[in-house]
């Protein structure tokens, strides 16, 4: 009779069904293991293991989400990018943010794409907590510095530009104690010019101006000792953004240092124009209107 399958070729496609059955399974319980960072900076950020990382692209670039991606990485003490900076101790990190608003949005995203199963959240303190001990405290960056007094912590993520008070505490009073230390900042640049941009990403510039290097090159080397920084991409370098998300955010009535900012990364003092590296602003200029 045609239209019926032999029994092996319908006990293949049975087994074929139950394995994706299965992968799906694995799937919802183990989403950080299905996670693929785009080689447009994502995965640049991944492998390294300076010990202050700064993330400035543009707007949909997934800065957040690649941050919390890292982090878990380092909370299930299993990070292959890196992985001589494991820490043989049961870890400890703290993500700063910056509006509550903000966190509550990209929360459910985190919870589901990138931290791995089984963690509790405690509510009242604020922290997760995973079944090898790993903690990740959340703290607002307008807090007051002495809510971390009595965390021994391994990293921090400051998701948008640094409260200045929060990372002096970090940096001195934590790395005083001899602990290794590691900081991440993952930000748009969109309040002109401030001390963050003067201490760091221009010292990073100015480091490698210095060999001979232009920006495009420096983002390739990386060759400060201390600092690593990522200052192109946006939304066009995220293949999870549709048409529709990119041409929401070129159609945004912004001036035009604060589009390119927005778009394709860099700072600007908004008074002038925003920095870029020129060869590679000039591929960009087609997208902007």
């Amino acid at each position: 009779m045609q239209g019926i399958l032999p029994p092996k070729t319908r006990q293949a496609m049975i087994r074929t069904i139950e394995a994706q059955k299965r992968a799906k399974v694995y799937q919802a319980l183990h989403p950080d293991l299905f996670f693929h960072p785009h080689d447009q900076g994502q995965l640049q950020y991944l492998r390294s293991s300076h010990d202050i990382r700064i993330l400035i692209p543009g707007n949909g670039f997934g800065k957040t989400t690649i941050c919390g991606y890292d982090l878990n990485l380092l909370l299930q003490k299993r990070d292959f990018y890196k992985p001589e900076t494991m820490p043989n101790h049961t870890t400890t990190a703290i993500w700063i943010y910056t509006k509550e608003q903000q966190w509550l949005m990209i929360r459910p995203v985190i919870e589901s794409t990138v931290f791995a199963r089984g963690w509790k959240y405690h509510k009242s303190e604020r922290y997760y907590e995973w079944p090898n001990g790993s903690r990740l405290f959340m703290i607002s960056s307008y807090a007051d510095w002495k809510s971390l007094q009595g965390i021994e912590i391994d990293a921090a993520v400051f998701d948008e530009h640094p409260n200045r008070d929060i990372w002096n505490e970090i940096w001195f009073r934590f790395r005083g104690r001899g602990r290794k230390v590691r900081i991440s900042v993952s930000a748009t640049m969109t309040q002109g010019m401030t001390w963050f941009i003067t201490d760091f990403i221009q010292k990073w510039e100015q480091y490698h101006r210095e060999m001979g290097l232009t920006i495009e090159q420096a983002l390739e080397k990386q060759f400060h000792p201390q600092i690593w920084v990522w200052n192109r991409g946006g939304i066009q370098s995220n293949p999870a953004m549709t048409e529709k998300d990119k041409k929401h955010y070129e159609s945004a009535a912004l001036s035009e240092s604060e589009k390119r900012v927005r778009l394709y990364g860099g700072y600007a003092d908004f008074n002038t124009e925003a920095v870029f590296e020129p060869g590679w602003l000039a591929t960009t200029e087609p997208y902007i209107e």
